[in-house]
């Protein structure tokens, strides 16, 4: 947040929350929709009116920062980053990988956590400047990079992976009726908000179970720069795992690493413990992230993959927004020095995405691909 605040040159000191707050709700309202639309034309034209959206929502922020003006931008920034960015990537990337998938998901989403990891390390405040330098590589960068994104191989006269012929009548390709009936994609969901509130609790109770412990207050730099590395080191080890194991498996191996790194603050006694923890973490949740993703095209095809994506993500932010509901009780059981308890029911939230993950079965096709057998005349 300190990013984009400069209190002498804003009325409103407090306007980068208000901004981010409209951000973030609206979005996920609109990628379900957004979804149907990436289905429908595919993810170029799209990005083609997402990211000009976004540059110029970016400049007249920056040039006019004031909050009516924030306030009008503000849906506009939701709509250009959710037409032009992680959504029709992602789809893009399904349509044309397939025995790859894990691993193309995870080579572009490296790209997303490193340029985020490095925009976090520039020097605050910053305000209109960083907010003028951002439209303008948008713009300039950004958008003819949209220009060469191509929607599918077929309209190539290619097939995914490169492959020579195409075997869609053995990939499954679901309608979204019929991937919201299935068990898999609960399952996914399920493990998908369990293991992201694990990961929040450990992080968010983390300086104070270092502090309880008279460990140096500076260790809690170490702790959270071993965490980030990590993390983006395992988006990589993820991908790789995923292309070479069932995804099933490689999930639940992943999800494993959450409840290891509950345990691990669960029994420290020393900084070592918090280290390894950290570590842990960052595996777990690295490895999960793009195969979590990549899962959703294993098990329900390309046709409506933008669309099960959108359905996806809001009902996991909307679940999730119900379990962060009750983080402010963390400060409770951590003031009160039992912050014990709130890794406790970390370990039980990583149990239950295992549990979700081992439940998940090998992928088959949609109910709509199996052929009708005509009843035998007697």
């Amino acid at each position: 947040m300190e990013l984009l605040r400069t209190d002498s040159d804003y009325p409103f000191p407090d306007w980068p929350y208000y901004f981010f707050a409209v951000f973030g709700a609206v979005g996920g309202l609109l990628s379900p929709v957004v979804g149907m639309v990436v289905d429908r034309w595919g993810s170029k034209k799209p990005m083609l009116i997402g990211l000009p959206l976004v540059g110029i929502g970016l400049l007249v922020a920056g040039l006019l920062p004031r909050l009516p003006v924030v306030s009008v931008v503000s849906p506009l920034l939701t709509l250009g980053s959710t037409l032009g960015g992680y959504l029709p990537a992602v789809t893009a990337v399904n349509h044309w990988f397939r025995r790859q998938r894990a691993m193309a998901m995870a080579v572009m989403l490296f790209g997303v956590a490193v340029a985020g990891t490095l925009a976090k390390q520039l020097p605050g405040p910053v305000g209109q400047p960083a907010l003028l330098v951002t439209a303008v590589l948008v713009l300039a960068i950004g958008v003819p990079l949209a220009f060469v994104v191509r929607n599918r191989p077929e309209q190539y006269g290619e097939h995914p992976d490169g492959m020579e012929t195409s075997d869609d009548e053995t990939v499954p390709d679901y309608t979204l009726r019929e991937t919201i009936r299935t068990r898999e994609f609960w399952m996914l969901t399920l493990a998908t908000v369990c293991l992201g509130a694990s990961g929040s609790i450990v992080t968010v109770t983390a300086p104070h179970l270092v502090q309880s412990r008279n460990i140096y207050p500076l260790h809690l730099d170490a702790i959270d720069n071993i965490h980030t590395v990590v993390h983006i080191l395992f988006i990589l080890v993820g991908g790789y795992v995923g292309s070479r194991f069932p995804l099933r498996r490689a999930l639940f191996w992943f999800a494993s690493l959450h409840l290891a790194a509950a345990v691990a603050m669960l029994v420290a006694n020393g900084i070592g413990f918090f280290f390894l923890a950290a570590a842990l973490l960052g595996m777990g949740a690295g490895g999960v992230r793009p195969l979590s993703i990549a899962a959703l095209g294993a098990y329900f095809g390309r046709s409506r993959f933008a669309t099960i994506l959108g359905i996806y993500l809001i009902v996991s932010q909307i679940l999730s927004g119900v379990g962060y509901s009750v983080m402010p009780w963390l400060s409770y059981f951590n003031i009160n020095h039992i912050g014990i308890l709130p890794v406790m029911a970390a370990s039980v939230f990583a149990g239950i995405g295992m549990a979700a993950y081992r439940w998940i079965r090998p992928p088959s096709p949609a109910p709509s691909q199996v052929p009708i057998t005509p009843a035998a005349q007697p």
